[in-house]
C-alpha cells in the first residue's frame, strides 16, 4: 500500500489510508472558503482551521488534535455548498463582472470563482492518483 511517504509527504511513520481522503477535503475547504469570501459572504472555517488546513501548513500525518477529522471536512463541505449554492443564486451579471485583485492577478469575480471550482474538481480526482499509486487498478472516477 502507498504512504504518504511514497507521494513525497513526509510524515514519519503515518500509514493510515483515510490519509489519502482527508487530503483533498483538506484542500477543497480552504478553496471554498476563498470562494465565500470573494464573494462577501462568511468564511465557513475558523481562521486557526484556515491556517492549520490552507497552503503551506504542516502534512496532515494522522491526528494531532489541532486538525479537522474527515466526517468535519465532510461537514464543513456540506455546509459551504449550501452557503455557495445560496449566494450564487443571488448573484448579478454585474457582481460576476467585477473586477478582483488575487494570486491571479487582476480578474473577474466569475473568472476567479471559476478558477477555483476548477481547482477544487482538480483536487477531487486526487485520490484516484493516490490509489493508482497503492496498486489500486479499478478506476473510482
Amino acid at each position: 500500500m502507498a504512504t504518504l511517504q511514497t507521494v513525497g509527504v513526509d510524515c514519519g511513520s503515518a500509514d493510515h489510508p483515510m490519509l489519502a481522503l482527508v487530503l483533498p477535503a483538506q484542500v477543497n475547504t480552504i478553496i471554498r472558503n476563498a470562494i465565500l469570501h470573494f464573494l462577501g459572504e462568511e468564511a465557513i472555517l475558523s481562521e486557526a482551521h484556515a491556517r492549520r488546513h490552507g497552503y503551506n501548513s504542516e502534512p496532515v500525518c494522522g491526528d494531532t488534535g489541532d486538525i479537522l477529522t474527515l466526517e468535519q471536512l465532510l461537514t464543513v463541505l456540506e455546509q459551504s455548498q449550501s452557503a455557495l449554492t445560496a449566494s450564487l443564486d443571488m448573484i448579478t451579471a454585474e457582481v460576476l463582472a467585477r473586477e478582483e485583485q488575487s494570486f491571479l492577478g487582476t480578474t473577474t469575480l466569475g473568472q476567479l470563482i471559476f478558477f477555483l471550482y476548477w481547482h477544487e474538481s482538480y483536487h477531487a480526482g486526487q485520490p484516484e492518483y493516490l490509489r493508482q499509486l497503492a496498486g489500486k487498478d479499478d478506476k473510482v472516477i
